[in-house]
């Protein structure tokens, strides 16, 4: 459910970031700017349209979550691809964590 809501705002912003750029464009046309010189000045005017998108998800919230999904993907994919390094580095975690439980008890 989530993920066709997900598809349904990044439609919507989309759609709200291109009206915006279309009306700054159509007030310079009506200004007497030519077209093509009117949508470079409303894209200058407007700034950098990836930072506005990422700015909007950040208020949506939920943003460290999938952050936080994506990190432990990109970990687990690593630790897949060496596995020796994964069994050594998770046996050492264990030992310390059960060595250090024991003696503070």
């Amino acid at each position: 459910m989530s993920f066709w809501w997900r598809k349904k705002r990044e439609a919507d912003l989309e759609e709200e970031l291109r009206s915006h750029l279309q009306m700054a464009a159509r007030e310079r046309v009506e200004g007497g700017d030519a077209a093509t010189e009117a949508e470079r000045a409303a894209r200058r005017e407007f700034g950098n349209v990836g930072l506005v998108k990422e700015t909007t998800r950040n208020v949506w919230g939920w943003q460290w979550l999938e952050t936080l999904y994506e990190d432990a993907r990109f970990g687990l994919r690593v630790l897949g691809k060496s596995p020796g390094f994964s069994t050594v580095a998770i046996l050492t975690l264990a030992l310390g964590i059960g060595a250090n439980t024991a003696v503070s008890r």
